[in-house]
């Protein structure tokens, strides 16, 4: 079993970004791991540094699963 949630926010007024992503799989031993990857910058102005491309195909596919709202969901830099 494997899960990853996006949370969006609308920070400072601005339009809605994706925020965090919530991954979880549940591995061989049964037990289950939690991995959250937080997506803006502490001033919450702009992308984290070192955000693996694959954690924003994720993000891509949520918001885009969920029907785009005009909601940014493209890795910074490549929308």
């Amino acid at each position: 079993m494997h899960h990853a949630v996006v949370e969006f926010c609308s920070a400072h007024g601005d339009p809605w970004v994706a925020d965090q992503v919530k991954f979880a799989a549940k591995g061989p031993d049964g037990k289950t791991v939690r991995i959250t990857v937080d997506l803006l910058n502490d001033a919450w102005d702009g992308p984290r540094p070192g955000v693996p491309e694959a954690v924003w195909k994720v993000v891509a596919l949520a918001a885009t699963s969920a029907g785009d709202v005009g909601i940014t969901y493209a890795a910074p830099g490549r929308a």
